[in-house]
């Protein structure tokens, strides 16, 4: 399937669902993979509630693989409709560089968010994690140097 797609004219990406399950293998054959439907019941409103930043880094960041991570939230009403759940949601989500898939969040949230990363050029940047194990050597800024 995936050479299938891949030999079209027409650009194509593949995105695999797969909620709590990353199986790389299957994965190996996708651009992108959407993931997080597994806290539907068990988040409120905040994530980190619920895990934590070691965890988020293992399941949700996706580059270690050479995949697209997309996070799908899974905020609950009251939860949905308010600033602060998704706010925090979006923080979490900028600092790996993950992006979202804006279902059961609150997308006004969403867009704003992704405003002001497009007034920092955001699509041109390189993302260095703090993560990393000497992030400062791998800042390579042309203004900076």
């Amino acid at each position: 399937m995936y050479s299938v797609l891949k030999s079209n004219p027409k650009q194509s990406l593949t995105i695999a669902h797969m909620s709590s399950k990353v199986t790389i293998p299957i994965l190996a054959y996708e651009d992108a993979y959407l993931d997080g439907e597994q806290f539907g019941d068990v988040v409120k409103d905040n994530y980190l509630d619920v895990l934590t930043l070691e965890a988020f880094r293992t399941e949700f960041v996706g580059k270690q693989w050479g995949l697209i991570p997309i996070f799908l939230p899974e905020f609950r009403r009251p939860y949905i409709d308010k600033v602060e759940p998704t706010r925090g949601l979006m923080a979490l989500l900028m600092l790996h560089d993950v992006l979202i898939w804006p279902e059961w969040c609150n997308v006004s949230v969403v867009n704003d968010a992704l405003q002001a990363l497009d007034k920092f050029e955001y699509a041109d940047a390189d993302f260095i994690p703090y993560y990393a194990r000497n992030p400062a050597q791998q800042h390579q800024c042309k203004t900076c140097t």
